[in-house]
């Protein structure tokens, strides 16, 4: 098997968003959500192994509002970021 091109990393499954689009997480950047769609490597169960979508120091919405959308508005509170698998 081939390395990865992209590092995978480790998210909270509760930033996971699964909808009609398939899976995503939403990102922060300058107090704006952006949608970005990512592969699920592996269930850990409280933990989601993924790629692509997102990089390491991303600070990823955690437990995301259903009516949050792309270009959403928010406010942090607490920094959460992606993290470098093991």
């Amino acid at each position: 098997m081939p390395p990865r091109r992209t590092p995978s990393l480790i998210l909270p499954a509760g930033a996971i968003v699964f909808d009609r689009d398939g899976l995503h997480v939403l990102v922060v950047e300058n107090s704006v959500a952006h949608s970005r769609k990512i592969a699920e490597i592996r269930d850990l169960g409280t933990e989601v192994e993924v790629s692509d979508g997102v990089k390491q120091g991303d600070l990823v919405v955690l437990s995301p509002p259903v009516d949050l959308e792309d270009g959403g508005k928010v406010q942090v509170r607490a920094t959460s970021t992606a993290k470098p698998a093991s």
